[in-house]
């Protein structure tokens, strides 16, 4: 059983989700690389989304696609991984990747860039590759300063490594779309999984987090349930 795999099987049972897929990016980031045919590719920014009877997340596609496990779905926002079955819809988007030493950022970025490399991308099969990494992950929110987009959007359910989130945009990074460091830095500190100085961009996006009632709530939900 690989990875996604087991991912299916747990999340029937899990009751806090945002803690069970920060562990799920723990372990598909840090113990496993995704192949590709020869292609050996190192996740460094995830999103997950998933639809069930219990978790109605209509940011979640609802493609058919997403109803298998262990495929690569293409659509217009990117690439998923898929972790579903038929009674519910899981999609993992890659939204970051290093590959061949360099980092690319941003879902529509990493597709663009990986069809370019792979010949018939869309065709291959995937599987993983143990390979451990000892990267801290820091996690955050789908999309950060948008007050009207409620609901899953403000729950914890994307995760950065920190070596790509500090990485430098001229040597590090052939395409780098990363506006939120800042958000990740400081919501990892208030949930108590990464030690932060605060300097003016973390200041500046504390005061935003802290006047947000929604997210504030769920950063200490998640402190709760993973300290249990």
């Amino acid at each position: 059983m690989n990875v996604l795999e087991q991912l299916k099987e747990d999340i029937i049972n899990a009751s806090e989700l945002e803690v069970f897929f920060y562990k799920a990016s723990q372990e598909l980031m840090n113990n496993f690389l995704l192949c590709i045919t020869d292609n050996d590719i190192e996740l460094c920014e995830i999103e997950f989304y998933y639809y069930a009877d219990n978790h109605k997340d209509e940011k979640t596609l609802k493609h058919e696609k997403q109803k298998t496990v262990t495929q690569l779905f293409f659509h217009e926002f990117g690439i998923d991984l898929t972790f579903g079955c038929k009674n519910f819809y899981g999609g993992i988007l890659i939204r970051g990747i290093k590959y061949n030493g360099k980092y690319i950022a941003g879902p529509e970025n990493v597709k663009k860039y990986l069809q370019e490399k792979i010949n018939d991308l869309e065709n291959q099969s995937i599987n993983f590759k143990k390979n451990i990494f000892t990267d801290t992950i820091l996690h955050s929110t789908r999309k950060m300063g948008n007050k009207t987009n409620q609901g899953f959007a403000k729950k914890l359910y994307r995760f950065a490594k920190e070596d790509y989130l500090n990485g430098s945009p001229t040597k590090d990074f052939i395409k780098k779309s990363l506006p939120e460091v800042s958000y990740f830095k400081v919501i990892s500190n208030l949930t108590d999984l990464y030690d932060l100085v605060y300097k003016s961009d973390e200041n500046n996006a504390l005061k935003t987090i802290q006047n947000d009632n929604e997210l504030m709530k769920n950063i200490k939900n998640f402190k709760r349930a993973y300290s249990n």
